[in-house]
């Protein structure tokens, strides 16, 4: 008897959603599993921008003695131009004029100024210090409080040489404005942050201000004059010391990628986001190695720019920085997603830091220049044609433009010194406006008599027993007698 044949088992309809779930599954696994596997790179070379500070004790610090300086000052001049309850708009806006040396009163110098002996003791022990290291904290918080109150020290220091000079004592002014130039470059040599050097730029640039308006309203002697020449082409800002600082704010980041990675917080009243606590045991969402290289990286380019006039820099970042550091980078790939977000709010904005030292520098050469026609104007009774004039008898050499790498502009019809900025600015005529150089540097040469063409004019006529007297025997614009001619009187 023949059996039936053995007809096929069906399939069954389920097993395609068995397999379907179970693709489910391990792609589910997967994606769970993912982030915490996700491998950071090794540990990136930094060996060239770690550096260790300096150890010194308090009396062999400068920076320790500066700040000892500040604490020192009296609160009814710290606190003049503080916002809050008690803020006086009157007297902050007194303080602001007087340390420009303008709308002066000199009762409420005295009052701010009185019992600063030791403040103006502390700050010449600092400039005869041969180091200085400012706070190497673990944290900001152990960092920007001292800085807080630098440039109050520097603001007192304008209001006490203008105060000098108010009173008969120019030189000395001169000579305590020469100190604030050496804190600056203290300062800024302490190996401190990058916000330890901006800080020293302001105070740099507030003392400059002074030494134009003082050296033109007061008439300093030459010797000192000549001196604050001899400061200036040591004050320039040592490319070493800024790369110092360029190189600190990486501590920074470090410290912050270690505070995450603990779950710590930010501060004493500053907690760790949520985020950033919970997504830092989530290596795909931070990734320290990583954020570390892209930041180095970055530094790098920048360090090898310093001092590059700003049309010579090219981009300084690689594709992945310009994704990281772009504003309107709106990238939302989980790989390294906080590590990306902590670097756009930690990394300074090196492009502007580079352009302000160039500016910085640029200040440095304007002024050099403008003290120089200064003291050329004073034994020649007019301006040079040029500034090659005032080489080698003022300076050394003709004062650059860091901004452009040409040397600093110079006019003697319109009397001005300036820079060309970012922008090509030229000065083409006298008396330009407020508006116009507002953020530019623009050296005004207002001590200097007008170039008159009035003593060849025949419509003009002079005394037969009086002739022109000589651009060296007087100023045609006080009509007082030059030093030439109080020279021959006194002779």
């Amino acid at each position: 008897m023949e059996t039936a044949p053995l007809l096929p088992r069906p399939k069954r309809r389920w097993s395609i959603w068995r397999k379907m779930s179970a693709t489910f599954g391990l792609l589910l696994l997967a994606g769970v599993l993912w982030p915490f596997l996700s491998p950071d790179e090794p540990p990136p070379d930094d060996h060239d921008i770690v550096f260790e500070p300096h150890i010194l004790t308090d009396d062999q610090n400068a920076y320790a003695l500066i700040a000892k300086a500040v604490a020192l000052i009296k609160d009814n001049f710290a606190n003049s131009s503080r916002v809050g309850a008690d803020y006086d708009d009157h007297l902050a806006n007194q303080r602001s004029d007087m340390v420009r040396g303008k709308n002066w009163d000199a009762a409420l110098a005295k009052q701010w100024l009185d019992g600063t002996d030791e403040i103006w003791a502390l700050r010449e022990q600092a400039v005869r210090t041969a180091q200085g290291q400012a706070p190497w904290g673990s944290s900001p918080d152990l960092i920007i409080p001292t800085l807080g109150r630098l440039l109050t020290l520097a603001q007192l220091a304008q209001i006490r040489a203008w105060d000098l000079a108010h009173n008969g004592k120019s030189d000395q002014a001169i000579e305590s404005l020469i100190i604030d130039l050496r804190i600056a470059q203290r300062i800024q040599e302490s190996q401190g942050t990058l916000i330890h050097f901006l800080q020293a730029i302001s105070c740099r640039s507030m003392t400059l201000d002074s030494l134009r308006g003082i050296a033109t309203e007061f008439k300093p002697s030459d010797i000192v004059l000549r001196a604050v020449l001899l400061q200036l082409q040591k004050a320039r800002l040592d490319q070493e010391a800024f790369a110092h600082s360029m190189r600190s704010d990486y501590r920074l980041l470090n410290w912050i990628l270690e505070v995450v990675a603990k779950g710590q917080p930010l501060g004493p009243d500053t907690p760790l986001p949520a985020l950033l606590r919970i997504g830092a045991h989530i290596p795909l969402l931070l990734k320290p190695n990583k954020t570390r290289r892209i930041y180095l990286d970055y530094l790098r380019q920048n360090l090898g720019a310093i001092d590059r006039a700003a049309g010579a820099r090219g981009n300084l970042r690689s594709p992945e920085s310009q994704a990281v550091f772009d504003p309107e980078n709106n990238d939302l790939s989980p790989n390294n997603f906080l590590g990306r977000k902590i670097l756009a709010i930690v990394t300074p904005t090196y492009e502007g830091i580079l352009h302000g030292r160039l500016r910085a520098q640029s200040t440095i050469s304007a002024t050099e220049a403008f003290l120089a026609l200064v003291l050329y104007h004073r034994e020649h009774g007019e301006l040079p044609v040029t500034l090659a004039a005032l080489v080698p008898a003022y300076l050394p050499a003709v004062p650059r433009d860091y901004l452009d790498g040409q040397p600093i502009r110079y006019s003697r019809e319109f009397r001005a010194v300036w820079s060309v900025g970012y922008e090509n600015f030229a000065v083409t005529r006298l008396d330009l406006d407020a508006d116009q150089t507002k953020y530019e540097i623009y050296l005004p040469l207002d001590f200097a008599a007008r170039r008159s063409e009035a003593r060849t004019d025949s419509r003009l006529s002079f005394p037969a027993t009086r002739p022109v007297p000589h651009p060296s025997q007087s100023s045609c614009r006080t009509g007082k007698q030059g030093p030439a001619a109080r020279r021959s009187s006194a002779q």
